[in-house]
């Protein structure tokens, strides 16, 4: 327990650390921690099965060889708890219901279109309340919304360990969708996970254990994935249509917790995923700044942490600008791209929208629409600028 306290207390300081840009030239600390856990990886079994999947029959296996053998080996998705989904639909809006590969609520509607939402690294669904908000928009579009919450790993300091985790809480998803799909006639195509951060790639590996519709990717999380073969996290093979939105993927603040790497059919990139304007110094902080500074006990008072948790509400507000496009389709993209290292200089400006983040944006891309795409946001609500 101990020698797990040390390393998880190492992994929080040094995924801050390399984040921040203090770092000496030439090292990067996420790669130091990364080689540490190869070694350590070197002395622990390569492999291990969990529990079987009740619908196919097969087990659920593990390998911390390449390409993870930059991450310690995921727990088993029955050793992680708390690890619990529930369905809101408009019936049922407040509460949820339980759902487990044993048990599926009896007004899960087969036919409709079924979001799984979930959150990233220190996140929760119970504790954050933009989590909670991001629900109700959703369940008030009328579809099913399957809410995971895997605090039994994502609340943890060592942050390998919670990106390794991602393939085990992927599964779950996964063995709950299989039931889905045999026992009330869920279609591959009305199947839809949105991940925020980590859970990003949490959905990555949901469409790596079986086949779905879409993923969207809210600013999905950069380190101990962005150097790393696409398979470690989302990419293009993980559902039938992928979208990443990109808010905070520039290395100009503490606590850089996006990429800028393609993951998606189509990624946008928010003001070219650099600070964004609700997160400006020059304002007050917003909601999502003072609540995680509460929630993690931090002392708002210093310019550092200030400028920390400008990265912070950048990396966050990506859930905010999803649940204002579920109410209205105003985030057009006018600007389509070649380079999101060179935003917007790189991009050819079109008289008509050219792709639209939100619900819409699948309908362009079934008409050959990909690729990368920068989009201009305001500072307030409904932020969209068209």
């Amino acid at each position: 327990m101990l020698q797990r306290a040390i390393i998880g207390s190492a992994a929080l300081l040094l995924v801050l650390f390399a984040s921040s840009g203090y770092a000496a030239p030439g090292i990067d600390p996420i790669t130091v921690l990364e080689n540490a856990q190869r070694v350590l990886n070197l002395l622990s079994p390569k492999t291990k099965c969990c529990n079987a999947d009740k619908t196919t029959g097969k087990p659920i296996c593990y390998s911390n060889a390449a390409p993870f053998d930059h991450l310690p080996m995921p727990k088993c998705g029955e050793d992680i708890r708390p690890l619990t989904m529930k369905l809101y639909t408009r019936a049922d809006p407040d509460v949820g219901q339980v759902v487990t590969c044993d048990s599926i609520p009896s007004n899960f509607d087969g036919s409709k279109e079924t979001m799984f939402i979930t959150h990233g690294w220190l996140g929760s669904m119970t504790l954050w309340s933009f989590y909670k908000e991001q629900v109700a928009a959703a369940v008030a579009t009328g579809r099913n919304i399957i809410a995971v919450s895997w605090e039994g790993s994502s609340v943890n300091p060592n942050y390998l360990q919670s990106a390794s985790d991602t393939r085990s809480v992927g599964a779950e998803i996964g063995v709950v969708v299989n039931k889905l799909k045999k026992e009330h006639g869920l279609a591959i195509a009305n199947i839809w996970c949105i991940g925020h951060s980590l859970g990003a790639h949490v959905c990555g590996h949901a469409g790596a254990y079986t086949r779905i519709g879409r993923i969207t990717g809210l600013d999905a999380a950069g380190p101990c994935f962005d150097t790393h073969d696409v398979s470690v996290g989302l990419n293009l093979a993980s559902a039938e249509y992928v979208e990443v939105i990109h808010t905070n993927g520039k290395d100009s603040t503490l606590l850089q917790q996006g990429t800028m790497k393609r993951m998606g059919h189509v990624d946008f990139y928010v003001n070219g995923a650099g600070t964004q304007p609700e997160c400006n110094q020059n304002r007050d902080l917003p909601e999502l700044e003072k609540s995680f500074a509460i929630y993690t006990g931090a002392n708002i008072v210093t310019g550092l942490l200030l400028d920390g948790l400008i990265g912070v509400c950048s990396h966050h507000v990506v859930v905010r600008y999803w649940m204002e496009s579920l109410k209205s389709d105003c985030f057009k993209s006018r600007h389509r791209c070649t380079d999101q290292f060179n935003l917007p200089d790189s991009c050819s400006l079109s008289l008509n929208p050219v792709q639209a983040m939100g619900p819409s944006s699948i309908d362009y891309w079934k008409q050959g629409i990909r690729g990368i795409f920068y989009l201009a946001v305001g500072r307030e609500p409904p932020y969209c600028q068209n």
